[in-house]
C-alpha cells in the first residue's frame, strides 16, 4: 500500500463522465495545509489582473470607480473563489492581502515611495479588506446552511 510523505500534494484521481474529465476547483494537500490553494488563487487573480492591464487600468479615460467594479467582479471572483469553506491561517490572509493591496495601489496609480497607508488605500477605493471579504463570504454563506434539529 502507497502511504504519501507528510506535507505531500494532493494527487488528483481522473474523473470521467462519458469522455469529459472533470476539473477539481480547490487544491488541498494531504495534511490539510491550504497553501498550494492560496498561490493557486493568487496566480489566477494575478493573471485576471494582467489581461486587464493595458485595456483598462493603463487607460486614463476610465473613471477609478469603473476600475474598482471591473477589479471586484474579475479578479475578487478568481482570488476569493470558495474562501466561505476555507479555514485560512493568518499568514494566508495576509499573502491575500498584499496582493488586494497591490492591485489597488496600481489601480488608483499611488506610488511606494508616497508612503500612503492600507487603510487610505481602502478608503480611497471604497473596497474591503480582504479578511472582511471573507468574513461576509463565511457569513452569507451561514445563511444558506440549515441545520437539523437533533431532538426530532
Amino acid at each position: 500500500m502507497f502511504t504519501p510523505a507528510p506535507g505531500a500534494p494532493y494527487i488528483e484521481s481522473n474523473i470521467y463522465v462519458g469522455e469529459n474529465r472533470l476539473d477539481v476547483g480547490s487544491t488541498i494537500s494531504r495534511d490539510g495545509s491550504l497553501d498550494a490553494e492560496i498561490h493557486l488563487r493568487i496566480h489566477k487573480a494575478s493573471t485576471a489582473f494582467r489581461t486587464l492591464e493595458k485595456r483598462l487600468w493603463c487607460d486614463c479615460d476610465i473613471s477609478v470607480k469603473t476600475k474598482i467594479s471591473f477589479y471586484s467582479t474579475c479578479v475578487h471572483s478568481a482570488l476569493l473563489y470558495s474562501s466561505e469553506c476555507l479555514t485560512t491561517q493568518r499568514r494566508h490572509l495576509k499573502q491575500l492581502e498584499r496582493f488586494h493591496q497591490k492591485c489597488l495601489r496600481r489601480i488608483l496609480n499611488v506610488k511606494w515611495q508616497q508612503l500612503t497607508s492600507d487603510t487610505d488605500i481602502l478608503g480611497k477605493a471604497g473596497c474591503l479588506s480582504i479578511k472582511a471579504m471573507v468574513m461576509r463570504n463565511r457569513l452569507r454563506k451561514v445563511g444558506h446552511v440549515r441545520m437539523e434539529d437533533e431532538a426530532a
